[in-house]
């Protein structure tokens, strides 16, 4: 009997499963309530000769807490700070626009996540997210929580105080700051609730 003869995805099928994946997350999303997340995970590592990076779509859909949580072991922590900044936020307003506001909320739980001094996370700017979100607002704020053991995969809690989803380039950019821990990437939307 002949053994199952492997190829390799090419690399256009891989950024088309990816951006499928984004896109159904997004939609996912949607019904993100705090018993069940919409997650997406990916593997970025490889390299390609033009520069680019062609990430490995692993699985996108919704999880329950439990499930999250028994790999994104900060999940509920990371909640109630982003939940504590948007009332300190509303506390401290009004503001001029949402995207003040914002920048007010991502602010805060940069803050509070420095101040736990908790080596599994990290509270990282991001300048992409800047410009896609507050273009005009030099001040602003972005920033993603990243929570990495240092083995398993890395999660990413997006804070998200706006309409807007995940984006293509957002995606690309995780790929891009995780590429050489080598390890699963999982992106997990977070949103104040009140």
């Amino acid at each position: 009997m002949s053994l199952p003869m492997i190829q390799r995805v090419n690399a256009p099928v891989a950024r088309q499963a990816l951006e499928a994946g984004r896109q159904l997350y997004n939609h996912l999303s949607i019904g993100n309530t705090r018993d069940q997340r919409a997650c997406l995970a990916f593997t970025a590592k490889e390299f390609r000769p033009n520069g680019s990076i062609l990430p490995s779509l692993s699985f996108v859909g919704m999880l329950s807490r439990v499930e999250t949580e028994a790999v994104c072991t900060k999940l509920e922590l990371v909640q109630r700070l982003s939940n504590e900044s948007m009332e300190e936020a509303k506390l401290a307003g009004p503001y001029s626009s949402a995207a003040v506001f914002g920048t007010a909320i991502h602010t805060r739980l940069r803050a509070k996540i420095l101040q736990l001094e908790d080596t599994t996370l990290k509270a990282e700017v991001s300048l992409l997210k800047k410009v896609e979100e507050a273009p005009r607002d030099f001040t602003a704020v972005r920033v993603d929580v990243l929570e990495d053991r240092e083995f398993g995969p890395i999660c990413v809690y997006d804070l998200k105080t706006g309409r807007r989803g995940l984006s293509s380039a957002r995606t690309i950019e995780f790929a891009t700051r995780l590429l050489g821990y080598g390890r699963p990437i999982i992106v997990i939307e977070l949103r104040p609730y009140e």
